[in-house]
């Protein structure tokens, strides 16, 4: 017996009754979709991916403007846009998040982390982000990796307050 009348359902998820039980009516359906997931994840762990680009996911530069609606939009679109224009011209690509900067190295023009090496970086509206990222980037332009930036120039470390101009950097101005 489960009721709602504790209090608890204030503490989502764990207020409401458990709902992926044998209560659920797919319940009975649902080794179909565990099937399907274990097929593929299995798939996925014997291969290696070949894509050789990044996109990155600007979250310091999302947390630096979450206050401004408009710019959160711009921010959002332009990044959902970018992935949807790779994935509708079948292009492989991976999702960078800023945190990996701590295990990130260049080499020779390419981003190199967990075994993986991707020579194109696709930057999506970022203002702002740490040291770290802007670091590695710089460092990618200079070694002659592919840099995209989409919208504008990040120009800007919040961490330390460093300035950086990648109009220059790449050869733009």
């Amino acid at each position: 017996f489960y009721s709602m009348d504790t209090g608890a359902s204030k503490n989502f998820p764990a207020g409401y009754p458990p709902s992926h039980s044998y209560q659920n009516p797919l319940f009975r359906h649902y080794h179909a979709l565990s099937d399907h997931a274990a097929v593929r994840a299995s798939l996925m762990a014997q291969t290696t991916a070949v894509g050789n680009t990044l996109v990155l996911q600007p979250q310091y530069n999302a947390w630096a403007n979450r206050l401004e609606s408009m710019k959160g939009k711009l921010m959002d679109n332009t990044w959902k846009y970018c992935c949807h224009a790779l994935l509708n011209r079948s292009v492989d690509f991976d999702i960078y998040f800023e945190p990996l900067a701590k295990e990130t190295t260049i080499e020779n023009g390419e981003y190199c982390f967990r075994g993986f090496r991707y020579n194109t970086m696709i930057v999506p509206y970022t203002e702002v982000s740490d040291q770290a990222n802007l670091d590695l980037l710089e460092a990618f332009a200079k070694q002659g990796g592919r840099l995209v930036f989409v919208n504008r120039f990040p120009e800007l470390a919040v961490d330390t307050g460093k300035h950086y101009d990648f109009a220059s950097i790449c050869g733009l101005g």
